[in-house]
């Protein structure tokens, strides 16, 4: 027959072998949540989309000013309103200009997706491309 101060009592003792092996876990996690690092805020950043008159199958430039205090790096994507997109292109002090050329005369409605850096949050912005008729 068992006793039952026998059965709890080596219930115990692994209960406190437990116990004393999550001790320094506990411990550990507790000292890295404490010295965590809290993140840095992204200085917000304002696109702004310059797109000069041109012609059908002329090229029209379209230039990205991103300001937010300094001068942000990171890149551009660029959808002219036409179905075209160019892939990323970098910023250089801020700024950027692509050319694009549009089939047909119109109003195009240009998107500018700015990336974001370590500093500058990511910003999007839009203007208008318009393109003339030529003969």
């Amino acid at each position: 027959m068992r006793s039952s101060d026998g059965e709890s009592g080596g219930r115990m003792r692994r209960r406190d072998v437990l116990r004393n092996a999550a001790a320094p876990i506990l411990a550990l996690l507790c000292a890295l949540l404490v010295s965590a690092e809290p993140a840095l805020a992204l200085t917000p950043s304002s696109t702004t989309v310059m797109a000069a008159v041109g012609a059908a199958g002329q090229g029209t430039a379209i230039t990205v000013l991103v300001s937010g205090g300094d001068k942000p790096g990171g890149t551009v994507t660029v959808s002219f309103g036409d179905g075209a997109t160019d892939p990323p292109v970098p910023l250089a002090n801020g700024s950027a200009t692509v050319i694009h050329i549009y089939a047909g005369p119109g109003s195009y409605s240009v998107t500018v997706s700015y990336s974001g850096d370590d500093t500058f949050a990511p910003s999007t912005g839009i203007g208008i491309a318009t393109v003339n008729f030529y003969p």
